[in-house]
């Protein structure tokens, strides 16, 4: 009876699951001075100044013209709804679960997702 709960306690604590993942540039350098901007494909950002890209990333530009952006909403990352599952992205922040083999393993098929940034 243990293992049985231990089992749905472990499909359960699955389903949902995101790895966030964050990158970082460091400063355009041009004859050894460091930039006091950054650019992001072609954009040119402030010091302090934040963005959204079109990756569904969140940007910040540092003091030093470095810059990091980090995932959210499915684009956090690795996302598990159960086997046989899958999500069809509407935006960044919503979609519905789908069945992507047919079997009908695929318990949460037709939920809608609504995700939030923090």
């Amino acid at each position: 009876m243990n293992s049985i709960i231990l089992f749905v306690t472990v499909i359960l604590l699955s389903a949902n699951q995101i790895s966030a993942y964050c990158f970082f540039n460091g400063p355009e350098i041009s004859d050894g001075v460091a930039a006091t901007f950054c650019t992001y494909n072609g954009q040119t950002y402030d010091e302090g100044e934040s963005w959204d890209t079109d990756n569904c990333e969140e940007c910040h530009c540092m003091e030093s013209g470095a810059f990091s952006c980090c995932g959210y909403g499915f684009h956090a990352g690795t996302m598990s709804y159960g086997i046989g599952c899958d999500i069809e992205q509407f935006d960044c922040l919503t979609g519905v679960v789908i069945d992507t083999d047919g079997n009908g393993l695929c318990e949460m098929a037709g939920h809608q997702i609504q995700l939030t940034r923090s």
